[in-house]
């Protein structure tokens, strides 16, 4: 009992920093958005990405450049 009553104080604690935070949060979004706008990129550029085929699984065999 005294673990959840923890747990819950733990939770709340952390809830309300992030509420309360609204610039903190949204700078945190953009700069998540940002890495990934670069993984993103980087995996264009070295062909990280498997394609799917036209039934929407992935190939068995690498894509022919």
């Amino acid at each position: 009992m005294k673990n959840l009553q923890v747990s819950l104080l733990l939770l709340a604690a952390i809830g309300t920093a992030l509420s309360t935070s609204c610039a903190t949060t949204r700078g945190l979004g953009q700069d998540l958005q940002k890495v990934g706008s670069k993984l993103e990129t980087q995996a264009d550029a070295t062909g990280g990405a498997v394609p799917l085929n036209t039934t929407g699984n992935y190939q068995t065999s690498p894509p022919a450049y």
